[in-house]
């Protein structure tokens, strides 16, 4: 208390110096910087400035600081009324002290001062000083601080109560930080109370958060745990998902995306074994399985090239096949953008009226029967709303038109204007904007459009093919042909129809009129093979209509199938016995030669079987019967059957058999006995297919063309004779000559037909001569052609047969050679005769069959 009561005391004399100083009178300052109201003691004056400055110049900032102060006292003031209004006297008073510390007569300031202390009710308001008044704010001041401290204090009580220890720390320190800083105020045991909270407090503090890290890093712990099982079990979700899948694949024999599976399965788990087993065992079996299909590929390969092979060796008879997803794909390659007319519905609804709506049973005659007049009556007798154009009254009236007919049935109302229109040349009767307009045929075409329409395949120049000649044999004084061997083109080109007329056909077949000028049409041709049409949709329409059907006989092929048949049936039987061939050497029995008889150019008696053979090498036959009786003389005989000329001409009498005996007594003979018998039956067919256009000229020719010495030059040179031989080409085979025409009906087929056949003779006879002057001999060659031709014009059927023609040949030959008597002899006749037949039968047939092949039949299919 002692110090309490030195500090009130020492803040009295303060006070009382302070109001001592103030009270000072100041007199040198102006009348005019005094800023106290009225009732205020003047300001005092300021001290001398102690270095020495003017007077003048601490005038100017005296008079600064008395505005500041005139400014802060104003803004107290302010502050107060404000918060005496509010019902805040005490912080009312807490300002007015502010505002009186600087400026303590200002009357304003302590009137209000003494205002708020009337309304707080206390005693001597009016009468209180200065000094009591600071020692009065000193002492609410230090209640204040206390009461501060304390309800911090008791603040951090509650809060440690309720174990908000950081709280309570902080109210702690905040009373504690008042208490430092007013050490003035007598606090008693304040801070005693507040140290030992607050050490109590941080403690509790310190404990608690402890407690609260241990607890947070538990959690942070368990969290980390829970997300870390939450990972591992995605984790091993999608594992087994990709396992599961990697399985799957495996068993649809997808090895290598098995794989792939099993990896990314690996890459998530390595220490997964079953992914590890997965992937070795997907990589191994991917290898495997490319092996096997390469192999597969490798076999698939090979079995298509045997295909291949086996497929060029089976000929084809169809005549055209189509790959149907080529044809489809040129199809819509094909495809051209057509023009659509957009219908109104209104139209559209008019044309539907027209076709159900019916015209009644009704007369028109001469008297009533005017066009103006029945288009009137039908307006008015039907739901159809017509228009007649001033062009179609004038034709009407330029034409007086009558409509003349007894309609005894009734009939739609678009039949009805068709026989209309039909009276007239001009008038024709379109549907526009929902109603029926009769006019000309100009004003019913609607709008003019150009096309260009593409007709090379119809104005093409095609090359007429002309067949090689095989009719003659080559030579000097043969014939000469124009044709080569070979064939050849012919010098005209025809097209199937002629641009220019292919344009006055599609006038002729769609209304001539309309191009004439009446509807405005108009064609252009261009020589590259285009057609320019200028004519309404319609019309256009109607120029395609036409062109297809113009395509429809231009497009189609003509396949013919030859057929050349050589039918032969031959047969040749010869039997005969000789005497013949007896000695000599390499033979039994005694040599016996017959001298007088020679198989040379001198007679020609024998065939030399023997001298010229495998006889005696003296030169001279040897017999076949040889008997010597050791006396008079011997008996020696030969019988040879023979003929110069072969018995047959396909079949030959070489061959067979050929038996010999010999018998060596006193009598000798040696005979033998030849019997053969041969027959040949052949069917030669040699077929051919020649696919052409319609109106088209085509052959097809399999000729073999053979090199042979026709004759000699001779050179002279130095004496000497040289034999220069001319060589030449001659041909043989089979040529067809073809020109199909097909008739509109698509039914039959006309056809130009040529057929030949030449057939060489083989070996080709020779002619041997020798030089002039010359010894040598030269051997020249003389063929010899067998020509069949046939020339005709047949009609058949699509798909029919006809035969052109047929050359037969028959050969029939008996012939027999005999030893005259002996042959008659019974029994032994057999040893002294030949007889042999041959029969011959050769027949030539050619058949032609043809058949329309149309590529749109094809695809109908």
């Amino acid at each position: 208390m002692a110090l309490e009561h030195s500090r009130l005391l020492a803040a009295s004399l303060t006070v009382a110096l302070v109001g001592t100083s103030c009270s000072t009178p100041n007199t040198g300052a102006p009348a005019g910087d005094q800023t106290a109201g009225a009732g205020e003691s003047p300001a005092p004056s300021p001290a001398p400035s102690p270095t020495g400055q003017p007077q003048g110049q601490g005038q100017g900032t005296q008079t600064l600081d008395q505005q500041r102060r005139a400014a802060l006292v104003a803004k107290y003031l302010e502050v107060a009324q404000g918060l005496r209004q509010d019902g805040k006297l005490d912080a009312a008073l807490l300002e007015l002290s502010k505002a009186r510390e600087l400026s303590p007569e200002n009357e304003q300031v302590l009137a209000l001062i003494n205002s708020i202390r009337q309304e707080q009710g206390a005693p001597g308001a009016g009468a209180i000083g200065y000094g009591d008044e600071m020692l009065r704010q000193r002492q609410i001041a230090e209640d204040r601080a206390r009461a501060e401290v304390t309800e911090k204090l008791q603040n951090a009580q509650k809060a440690m109560a309720a174990s908000n220890f950081a709280g309570a720390v902080d109210e702690l320190k905040q009373a504690q930080l008042v208490i430092q800083v007013r050490d003035e105020v007598a606090w008693n045991d304040l801070p005693a109370q507040v140290k030992s909270l607050l050490a109590d407090a941080t403690q509790k503090l310190d404990s608690q958060t402890k407690e609260k890290l241990a607890s947070e890093a538990a959690q942070q712990a368990q969290r980390l745990r829970e997300e870390r099982q939450a990972q591992e079990a995605h984790k091993r979700a999608h594992v087994e998902a990709l396992l599961l899948e990697a399985q799957k694949e495996f068993s649809k024999h997808s090895f290598t995306h098995a794989r792939e599976l099993a990896l990314e399965a690996q890459e998530a788990d390595p220490s997964n074994a079953i992914a590890q087993d997965m992937v070795h065992t997907a990589t191994k079996a991917a290898r495997d399985k490319a092996n096997e299909d390469y192999l597969g590929q490798k076999a698939k390969a090979y079995r298509q090239m045997l295909e291949s092979d086996e497929e060029v060796k089976t000929p084809y008879t169809d005549v055209l096949s189509m790959d149907m997803k080529t044809w489809e794909r040129a199809q819509h390659r094909a495809q051209q953008r057509e023009e659509v007319e957009d219908v109104d519905p209104k139209d559209a609804a008019v044309r539907e009226l027209l076709r159900t709506e019916l015209v009644g049973k009704r007369t028109y005659t001469e008297e009533n029967g005017g066009y103006l007049d029945v288009i009137s009556n039908l307006k008015s007798t039907t739901k159809v709303e017509i228009i007649t154009t001033p062009a179609g009254r004038e034709a009407i009236t330029q034409e007086t038109l009558k409509m003349v007919i007894d309609l005894v049935n009734p009939i739609p109302v678009e039949n009805f204007l068709n026989l209309m229109v039909q009276k007239s040349q001009g008038l024709a009767w379109t549907v526009r904007n929902g109603v029926v307009i009769i006019g000309s045929k100009a004003e019913a075409s609607g709008a003019m459009i150009s096309k260009v329409h593409e007709v090379k395949d119809l104005v093409f120049k095609r090359t007429t093919f002309l067949p090689p000649s095989i009719k003659d044999v080559p030579g000097s004084d043969a014939p000469k042909d124009e044709t080569p061997r070979t064939g050849s083109e012919a010098d005209e080109k025809t097209a199937f129809i002629d641009i220019a007329d292919l344009m006055n056909n599609v006038k002729e077949a769609t209304d001539p009129k309309y191009w004439e000028g009446e509807g405005g049409g108009e064609i252009r041709t261009e020589e590259s093979g285009f057609l320019v049409v200028k004519a309404s949709l319609a019309m256009q329409r109607q120029v395609e209509k036409v062109l297809a059907d113009i395509r429809s006989f231009a497009t189609p092929v003509v396949t013919i199938d030859s057929k050349f048949l050589t039918i032969s049936r031959n047969f040749l039987q010869e039997v005969g016995v000789d005497f013949r061939g007896l000695g000599g050497t390499g033979n039994k029995g005694t040599a016996a030669s017959l001298d007088d008889v020679t198989n040379g150019l001198q007679s020609n008696a024998s065939r030399g079987g023997d001298n010229g053979g495998t006889g005696d090498p003296a030169g001279n036959p040897v017999s076949g019967a040889f008997y010597n009786d050791g006396g008079d003389g011997d008996v020696r005989a030969r019988t040879e059957n023979f003929f110069t000329s072969p018995l047959g001409n396909v079949l030959t009498p070489n061959g067979g058999f050929t038996g010999g005996w010999t018998f060596i007594n006193d009598l000798q003979f040696s005979m033998i006995v030849r019997a053969i018998e041969k027959q040949d039956n052949a069917e030669v067919v040699n077929s051919q297919l020649l696919s052409v256009l319609d109106r088209q000229r085509g052959h097809v020719a399999v000729v073999n063309q053979t090199a042979y010495v026709r004759d000699f030059d001779v050179e002279v040179a130095q004496a000497s004779f040289i034999a220069d031989p001319k060589v030449d080409v001659i041909q043989d085979g089979i040529v067809l000559d073809v020109l199909p025409v097909i008739q509109q009906d698509r039914k039959y087929i006309i056809l130009n037909l040529t057929p030949t056949v030449a057939e060489l003779t083989r070996p080709i006879p020779t002619f041997t001569t020798s030089l002039a002057g010359s010894t040598l001999p030269v051997t020249l060659q003389l063929p010899n052609l067998t020509v069949t031709s046939f020339s005709t014009t047949a009609r058949v059927p699509d798909g029919g047969t006809v035969l052109l023609g047929g050359l037969r040949e028959v050969l029939t030959r008996e012939r027999r050679a005999e030893i005259p008597l002996l042959a008659s002899l019974p029994l032994i006749s057999f040893l002294f005769k030949q007889e042999g037949t041959a029969d011959e039968n050769s027949s030539l047939m050619v058949m032609v069959t043809a058949r329309i092949t149309d590529v749109r039949d094809i695809e109908g299919k």
